[in-house]
């Protein structure tokens, strides 16, 4: 009877430290996550009156774990004619790939800012997305 109960006690034993490091060692795995951004128009600006109207962008990538965030990437594409950039079926591309993503503590958000210029008048419009984690290759596409 003491070898059963002993035995019962060890198997307890095993159980409760076994469950907290398999929880701890299954939270640190990481990956990496893959973005693809698309720039295109999309409105036929061949009208005169955007000849002189231009459009940049700043794209920013962060890293978010609780309230702290960390820049992993930032691009900025410079000022063109809204006329100059490529339709949906020919836009402008780039694909970045973010490692070391934390499963269950971090996450990745896009920030994009447009911002349109016409005659000296300056308009900037914001948008931004938290990236799905389960998703192997996030798709961002930016409109002007």
């Amino acid at each position: 009877m003491k070898k059963y109960i002993t035995g019962c006690i060890i198997a307890l034993i095993v159980v409760l430290i076994y469950n907290p490091i398999k929880a701890t060692i299954s939270n640190n795995q990481t990956e990496n996550q893959s973005i693809s951004f698309q720039v295109y128009k999309g409105s036929d600006y061949t009208a005169a009156a955007y000849n002189t109207a231009s459009a940049k962008i700043n794209i920013l990538v962060e890293k978010v774990t609780g309230s702290k965030r960390t820049s992993v990437w930032q691009q900025t594409i410079d000022a063109r004619a809204l006329n100059q950039y490529p339709d949906v079926q020919n836009a402008l591309s780039k694909t970045i790939t973010v490692n070391g993503i934390s499963n269950s503590k971090e996450h990745l958000e896009v920030t994009y800012t447009l911002i349109y210029n016409a005659q000296g008048t300056e308009l900037q419009m914001q948008n931004g997305t938290v990236l799905s984690k389960t998703a192997n290759n996030n798709k961002i596409m930016i409109s002007i």
